[in-house]
C-alpha cells in the first residue's frame, strides 16, 4: 500500500468493509465466566498499535461490533486504561506474584487462545504482548479453518477464548446471530452467550418503527454488550484499492 501510494500514477482508494476483528470470551468457565476478567483484558489491548503495526493502518480502532460508517454505530471510545485493568484482575483474585506473573491459588493465569492457521500471526502476538504486560500468559493455539469452526461452534464450549473476523451486515442482523437467544445454535453463535436483558434489547430493534426508535434499540444491545464484554473487539476491517 505505502508502495502503490507513492506513485504519482496510482490513486488509492480505502472504503470500508463489512468485517468486524475481535476476542470471543467463553464466558461458561473461568477464568472467563468472571465478567472482571473479561473488562480486564478489553481495557489491556492497544488496539492503535494492532492496527498501526500488524495492518499498515489500514483498519479502523474499534471499541464495539458496529463500523462507524453504520447509522446505528456508536462513537468510538480509546478505552485502554492499564491500571483500570491491574484493579480487576487483583479484585477477580488474579494478583500478581514476585515474578510479575498473575496467580490465583498457585495457579498461573494462563490462557489459550484460538486462532487460524493463516500469515504470521501478528494480530495475535500483539494480543499477547498486551497481556504479558499485565502478568497474563496467552498461549496462541494454531489450527486450520475448519477446526476453527467445529471449535467455534461446539456446545459445550471448550476453548477460553478465540480471535476472529466476523463478517456484518447493515442490518446488524449478525449481532442477532450472536447473542440474540432466539438464535441460539446459530453459525455465528461461538460464545453461546445470551441473556434475558439481550433478548429483550433485540426484540426492540425488531419491533421499532421509526428510524429514531430504532437507532436508539440498537445502541442499547451495543450498550448492554459493552457491560457484559462476551467480545473484545479491535478493529473495523477496511479495504484498498489502487487504481491507474
Amino acid at each position: 500500500a505505502g508502495l502503490a501510494a507513492r506513485d504519482p500514477t496510482m490513486r488509492i482508494i480505502e472504503y470500508p468493509v463489512l468485517q468486524e476483528a475481535g476476542l470471543i470470551f467463553n464466558t461458561h468457565r473461568a477464568p472467563f465466566d468472571d465478567v472482571r476478567v473479561r473488562r480486564a483484558f478489553d481495557l489491556s489491548l492497544n488496539r492503535e498499535r494492532i492496527v498501526k503495526a500488524a495492518l499498515a493502518g489500514y483498519a479502523l480502532p474499534a471499541s464495539g461490533p458496529v463500523a462507524p460508517e453504520s447509522p446505528y454505530a456508536l462513537a468510538y471510545t480509546d478505552h485502554r486504561d492499564p491500571h483500570a485493568a491491574d484493579s480487576l484482575f487483583d479484585s477477580a483474585g488474579w494478583p500478581r506474584g514476585a515474578d510479575g506473573a498473575r496467580a490465583r491459588g498457585g495457579k498461573p493465569l494462563t490462557v489459550d487462545l484460538l486462532t487460524v492457521g493463516s500469515g504470521d500471526q501478528a494480530v495475535e502476538q500483539l494480543v499477547q504482548a498486551d497481556l504479558a504486560e499485565r502478568g497474563v500468559r496467552v498461549e496462541i493455539r494454531v489450527v486450520e479453518f475448519g477446526a476453527f469452526l467445529a471449535r467455534a461452534r461446539a456446545v459445550p464450549k471448550t476453548f477460553d477464548l478465540l480471535i476472529t473476523t466476523i463478517p456484518g451486515d447493515l442490518s446488524l442482523s449478525y449481532l442477532g446471530a450472536m447473542y440474540d437467544g432466539s438464535q441460539r445454535g446459530s453459525a455465528l453463535d461461538y460464545a453461546d452467550y445470551h441473556t434475558p436483558r439481550l433478548d429483550s434489547l433485540f426484540a426492540r430493534t425488531r419491533a421499532a418503527a421509526a428510524r429514531a426508535a430504532t437507532i436508539d434499540a440498537w445502541h442499547d444491545v451495543q450498550a448492554e454488550l459493552a457491560r457484559d464484554t462476551p467480545a473484545a473487539w479491535f478493529y473495523h476491517s477496511r479495504g484498498l484499492q489502487g487504481v491507474s
